[in-house]
């Protein structure tokens, strides 16, 4: 068990906020210096703290290498204490590219292999996840049709189908609403086993995203949420967290006991 809470903890914090966290605006903070050159995020650090003590219990460091516009690779050393030890983990993920498309990730275990297809136009048409165990003898399998695009090229619709490594097989399919941009809405349907359908609506802030330049694909495995956290053009907001600004970016985010800062490409920080 401690084991098992150790990883999920550790892969939470590598990750980078990868749950649609939506935020709320700081009000000491505007929109006077809007982003006009493409800026991309290289680093996330993030801290979480013991509620009764306020002593560093977990802290993480993702670095991301851009190459002329796209992202290149990720990696990232999470460090967390269990019962008194201190553990340390690292991940990361590699990107090949055919021209702007990115046809390929692959983790650097080797353990998860993510690849892509595209249609003419350049449009993602289809995503497969494949992860096994170090000998390559288990795994879990993901596969993701996108049915339908928006006129300005965002995903409309998709259906994913999950089969776990015992066998067993989870359909869902998804309807997703852009409005300038932004991922206001959007419906799960839940295929199989048979479920309700869910609707969910996100507001936005004015400022750009902080995953600016992420490709789809580094994101389309964690759904509408994610689709919508790292692929519209501003940053989600409802309560909860709360964003700092700087330079018209977002600079640090911070929900209860974790607070993220983030690092671009122009040197902004927190």
């Amino acid at each position: 068990m401690e084991k098992k809470s150790l990883w999920v903890l550790a892969c939470a914090l590598i990750c980078g906020l990868v749950t649609f966290s939506a935020c709320s605006n700081d009000d000491d903070n505007d929109n006077d210096n809007p982003v006009t050159d493409p800026v991309f995020l290289s680093k996330i650090d993030n801290v979480m703290v013991a509620s009764a003590t306020g002593d560093t219990v977990s802290t993480s460091t993702q670095t991301n290498t851009w190459e002329g516009g796209l992202l290149k690779k990720q990696y990232a050393v999470g460090k967390t204490k269990v019962g008194g030890e201190e553990y340390t983990i690292e991940l990361g993920s590699i990107f090949t590219y055919s021209g702007k498309n990115c046809t390929e990730i692959r983790s650097l275990d080797g353990m998860t292999v993510n690849s892509y297809t595209y249609d003419a136009k350049g449009r993602m048409t289809s995503a497969t996840s494949k992860t096994s165990d170090s000998d390559q003898t288990i795994g879990n399998n993901r596969n993701i049709q996108i049915t339908e695009y928006t006129k300005d090229g965002y995903v409309k619709k998709m259906e994913e189908t999950y089969t776990y490594s015992w066998g067993e097989t989870r359909r869902m399919s998804y309807d997703l609403t852009w409005k300038d941009g932004d991922l206001v809405k959007y419906t799960t349907h839940n295929i199989e086993p048979e479920g309700e359908d869910n609707t969910y609506e996100v507001k936005y802030d004015t400022y750009p995203s902080i995953f600016t330049g992420y490709p789809l694909a580094q994101y389309i495995f964690e759904g509408p949420s994610g689709i919508g956290f790292r692929g519209s053009k501003h940053n989600p907001i409802s309560g909860g967290d709360i964003y700092s600004y700087k330079n018209g970016r977002v600079v640090s985010s911070a929900q209860g006991i974790t607070t993220t800062y983030y690092t671009y490409t122009d040197g902004t920080s927190e």
